[in-house]
C-alpha cells in the first residue's frame, strides 16, 4: 500500500537536519524532492 498521495509536507526534527547533512551531504529540500518527483519508484533495497 502506497500512501504518498496523502503526503503534503514534512516535519523535521531539528536534531536530525544537521545529522543528515553531516552523514549524507544532502539538504532537507533534496530529501523531500525524492518523494515528490514523478514517477515515484518504490523498490526493495
Amino acid at each position: 500500500m502506497i500512501i504518498t498521495d496523502e503526503v503534503y509536507g514534512f516535519e523535521w526534527d531539528k536534531g536530525n537536519i544537521l545529522k543528515n547533512w553531516e552523514k549524507h551531504r544532502v539538504s532537507r529540500s533534496q530529501y523531500e524532492e525524492v518523494f515528490f518527483n514523478q514517477p515515484l519508484i518504490v523498490a526493495e533495497d
